[in-house]
């Protein structure tokens, strides 16, 4: 009888402790990013995406392994990664066009560092998505 419960205790503590661990890995890819511009309005499928900091980058750092865009599925799209003329902003444009109202993340990793060296201390992501299709190729109607 002792060894029943011994093992549903153990059992149980067990499954807590998987249940709390994983608990904790749900919740930290949520908040583990710095959000910019989350309420940002649809954008054209060409947009030029302009990522401004306080400090001087280093350059190095700018390239696809650390700023990457991806579709609604976490699917990578190909972009352009430069650093912009002041040395303070990432300047990223598609490849090709991003696709009619879809949705995408911007994502500048850790791996960014200033022109001092230090690594961003959180990846910053942001949501954006494109205009639909019909939006801006429709003629304006006034009615009187």
């Amino acid at each position: 009888m002792k060894s029943i419960k011994g093992i549903t205790l153990f059992t149980l503590s067990i499954l807590f402790l998987i249940l709390s661990v994983s608990s904790k890995c749900l919740a930290a890819s949520d908040t583990d990013y710095v959000d910019i511009n989350s309420k940002i309005s649809p954008v054209s499928i060409n947009k030029v995406l302009t990522v401004k900091f306080n400090n001087s980058l280093n350059s190095n750092t700018i390239n696809n392994n650390n700023v990457l865009v991806q579709d609604e599925n976490n699917n990578a799209i190909n972009v352009n990664v430069n650093i912009g003329d002041d040395n303070k902003s990432i300047i990223v444009s598609p490849t090709d066009n991003y696709e009619y109202g879809k949705s995408y993340t911007l994502i500048v990793t850790k791996g960014v560092q200033s022109s001092t060296g230090k690594n961003l201390l959180k990846p910053v992501r942001m949501k954006f998505i494109t205009v639909s299709e019909n939006i801006g190729e429709s003629p304006i109607n006034y009615n009187y």
